[in-house]
C-alpha cells in the first residue's frame, strides 16, 4: 500500500487505521475490511525477519519465492521464472527500524 501502519496505532484505532488502508488501497472501507479479514499486519521486526532467507521457512519471502516461480511457469501464470535477486528490498522496512532506535 506504500505505506507503514505501526500494528500498535493501528490497534489503537482501528476505524482510522482501516479508513487509511481503504484509501492507500483504492478501496471502499466495505471493501478493505472484508480484504483485512484474512490480513495479517506484521510488526516492522516481523516484516523485517520475513525478508531474511531461510530454506524451505514459509516465514521467509525468499525461500516462499524459490518454490513459487517454477510453480507459476508450470501452472501457465508465467512465461519464465522471475529473476529473484531483486525482488525484495528490505531497505525502507530497515530504515524505519533504524529511525526507531
Amino acid at each position: 500500500t506504500g505505506g507503514v501502519v505501526e500494528t500498535d496505532r493501528a490497534e489503537d484505532n482501528a476505524a482510522a487505521a482501516n479508513k487509511v488502508m481503504a484509501k492507500a488501497s483504492e478501496l471502499s472501507e466495505a471493501e478493505y475490511a472484508d480484504l483485512a479479514k484474512g490480513t495479517t499486519l506484521f510488526t516492522a521486526d516481523q516484516a523485517m525477519a520475513a525478508f531474511t532467507d531461510r530454506p524451505d521457512d514459509p516465514t521467509s519471502l525468499p525461500a516462499m519465492a524459490r518454490q513459487i516461480n517454477p510453480f507459476l511457469v508450470s501452472a501457465g501464470l508465467a512465461k519464465k521464472e522471475a529473476d529473484l535477486s531483486k525482488v525484495f528490498d528490505s531497505s525502507f522496512t530497515k530504515t524505519h527500524l533504524d529511525s526507531r532506535s
